[in-house]
Order: C-alpha cells, then structure tokens, then sequence
C-alpha cells in the first residue's frame, strides 16, 4: 500500500520558513522593546538674569535651534550606551539631564557614561544668550546662534549656519580632519593633517570652533 505524503506548508510549525518567519518576528520585537526603553525629556527654563549657556555631554548629538519663545526649551532623548555593560541594568526611567545655575550662567549635563543623548535645545528668541558646548563624541548642529559661542568636541562633525551681520570673529581649530568657512571676510587656513582657520562677519559676537577629530562647515549668510 502506498502512502501519499502531504506537502508541507512554507508557513507550518515544522518548516524552515516558519522557523525564520518566528526569529524575524522575535528579533523585530526585541528590537521595539529596545527603542521603547528610550526616554525623552523636556524642560522649559526660564533666563531671566542668564548671561551665558553651558551644554556639557560625554556622547550623542546636540542641535541648537533659534526658539519661539522666550524660554530656554529642551530635549533631550536618552537611550542606553551600546556595547556598555554597566548599562544593562540601568533604570532609564530614573536618568534625566542635570541642571545648575550659578551667577549669570545656566549648565545643562549628563555626564553619564551608560547613556548617551539627542539633544534639542531651542534658545530665546529675544535672547543674545553666549553659549558653550563641550561634547565627547557626536555631531553639532548650530543654527542660527544670536549671541557668542564656544564649542569644544571630541570626535564628530560641526555645522553652524549663522548670520554675517551678527557674527565678528570666527575661529576654527581641527586636530584631523577638514575645515571650512563660507561668506565670510578676510578668511585664512592652515591646512596639513587638520585645520586652522580663522574669517570675520559684519557683528560682534565670537565663534570659537575646536575638535579633535572630525570636520567643521561654517556658512555665514
């Protein structure tokens, strides 16, 4: 007597399509879980009596923003550092960004080696704030800024778009790695394994650019 067999479905519990269509799912619902246990934090600050804004973070990106109000506004996504073991069992929901003021001065943190942080800060618009920025590792965005600004980073790319008429004197200094500045006035560059340049605008505020490893792109409009 012969048996006939049934053809077994792509889509059955004993395939091999089953078995990949059953890892896919597990890893793609591994992987929301992971960006579910992000978080984001927003603080509204007020800069009566502020002269000068100081951002300090070991890793992530940071963009500055021209804001709406007259309010200092940010947010900051923080997620888990990857690769760091002493993360595995961090409370994300107890971490949050540091906050200081002093005499004339406001300091944003998160100094935290476990994490690391997007970050979104939109400046005052009726503000000539100075700002201060020192990043580990990630990029800057910067545009347009209305008062001074010093950046110092470690390993990233900086882009700043500012307004020609607002800024004066512009420095630029790149360990390794590439620099520009455009529409500026009595632009200058040293070039050979970084970078040092220098320009100016038709204002007063300084730009003061400096990085380790990583590029520079500088447009005055």
């Amino acid at each position: 007597m012969t048996t006939s067999s049934i053809p077994t479905s792509p889509f059955s519990p004993a395939s091999v399509g089953f078995r990949r269509l059953t890892a896919c799912l597990l890893l793609t619902a591994a992987v929301t879980g992971v960006a579910r246990a992000d978080v984001v934090r927003r603080h509204t600050l007020p800069v009566s009596g502020i002269g000068e804004l100081s951002i300090v973070a070991d890793s992530g990106d940071i963009n500055l923003r021209p804001g709406t109000s007259d309010q200092l506004e940010v947010e900051v996504e923080i997620r888990k550092q990857t690769g760091n073991r002493a993360s595995r069992n961090l409370d994300l929901s107890k971490v949050d960004i540091g906050i200081e003021r002093s005499a004339g001065g406001l300091e944003l943190s998160l100094r935290d080696k476990r994490v690391q942080g997007d970050w979104i800060v939109r400046l005052p618009r009726s503000s000539q704030i100075g700002v201060s920025v020192a990043l580990g590792v990630g990029d800057i965005d910067i545009a347009p800024p209305s008062g001074a600004m010093e950046i110092a980073l470690g390993v990233g790319d900086v882009e700043v778009k500012a307004r020609k008429a607002q800024v004066g004197g512009v420095s630029v200094n790149v360990g390794v790695g590439n620099a520009s500045i455009s529409g500026g006035e009595e632009v200058r560059f040293r070039r050979f394994v970084g970078a040092t340049g220098s320009a100016r605008g038709a204002g007063v505020s300084t730009f003061d650019v400096s990085v380790g490893v990583g590029d520079v792109d500088i447009r005055l409009d």
